[in-house]
């Protein structure tokens, strides 16, 4: 068995900002989180997904009616 070496590790303030940044961003990201959750479980978003079914995946933005209905062709 090879005799082991002894490893020196150099802790310099880099690590200190790397830890700021990433408290940051996780912070961050927990307050995202929680508006997201709050817009989830609010009354308007049931509204608008029962809405979003309602004109289905081929209605035009606000037309309300499907796309197959919407308008009559001339040629």
């Amino acid at each position: 068995m090879s005799p082991r070496e002894k490893i020196h590790f150099v802790r310099t303030g880099d690590f200190e900002t790397v830890e700021d940044e990433l408290m940051a961003a996780m912070e961050s990201l927990d307050d995202t989180i929680a508006r997201i959750d709050t817009l989830l479980s609010s009354p308007e978003t049931d509204t608008l997904e029962s809405q979003a079914r309602a004109h289905g995946p081929d209605a035009p933005e606000g037309s309300g009616e499907p796309i197959e209905s919407s308008a009559e062709v001339s040629v």
